[in-house]
């Protein structure tokens, strides 16, 4: 039986580390669904899509099943990740406060976006987390 209902991937420009993550944990089962979120970043004046867009076709290259994917393309912040995505998920009808959690991000970004979403969910929720690790680059000496 899987692990939790959704994987909340936070988005991050070009980061396909994440979503990597997110598809290993479809496809070994442990979530039924994959959560995109993010949207146009306002720290870069280069970028004109939504990362989501971007993590979002890495996914379905990646196998994820396009009924299996949510994708929410307006956040530009980690709190409005939280707050953006589960407005998406109540509009689709799931009651969010029964849903099970799989928070994918950066190691260092773990902690932050699984305090928000606890914070914005009922005492009780599920959350868990799994941390998306990039490759360690090494420097000749």
């Amino acid at each position: 039986k899987g692990l939790a209902d959704i994987a909340f991937v936070f988005g991050a420009e070009n980061d396909h580390w994440r979503i990597e993550r997110a598809a290993e944990l479809y496809h070994s089962g442990k979530v039924k669904k994959v959560l995109i979120s993010g949207g146009v970043s306002p720290f870069n004046s280069d970028q004109s899509k939504p990362e989501s867009d971007f993590l979002a076709s890495v996914a379905l290259d990646l196998g994820i099943k396009a009924n299996d994917l949510i994708v929410e393309k307006g956040a530009s912040s980690s709190l409005e990740n939280v707050s953006l995505s589960l407005k998406l998920l109540h509009e689709m009808g799931y009651n969010t406060n029964q849903l099970s959690y799989v928070v994918v991000t950066s190691d260092f970004h773990q902690r932050r976006c699984v305090n928000i979403l606890k914070n914005a969910l009922a005492d009780g929720s599920r959350i868990y987390h799994a941390a998306a690790e990039h490759p360690v680059a090494t420097r000749d000496r």
